[in-house]
């Protein structure tokens, strides 16, 4: 459990404790997950999870290392309709300008 160069040694109670603290929250969000999934007999899934970090604050630490999965042509949409936009915004700025 040696991740950092500053750490010099572990105690045996902090790994303990760390230990029991992991599987504390690992078991809080599994049946959170499970509360809200509409599919039980499926089993959890990354998407499951993914949900629960996006909707729950308190899980909003995990939105980077679990974000929602989105599929490509999504994301070009959404960049082509912002790049709409802001052209629109563009033009009407040049009209009020001239």
């Amino acid at each position: 459990m040696k991740s950092s160069p500053d750490v010099e040694n572990i105690s045996q109670d902090a790994l303990t404790a760390v230990t029991a603290a992991t599987e504390l929250f690992v078991k809080d969000l599994t049946q959170k997950v499970y509360k809200l999934m509409p599919h039980k007999d499926m089993g959890i899934t990354y998407n499951d999870v993914a949900a629960l970090v996006n909707n729950e604050d308190s899980y909003g630490f995990l939105d980077d290392i679990i974000p929602r999965k989105t599929m490509g042509r999504d994301i070009l949409s959404q960049l082509k309709n912002k790049n709409d936009i802001q052209d629109d915004e563009d033009l009407k700025s040049e009209a009020v300008g001239s």
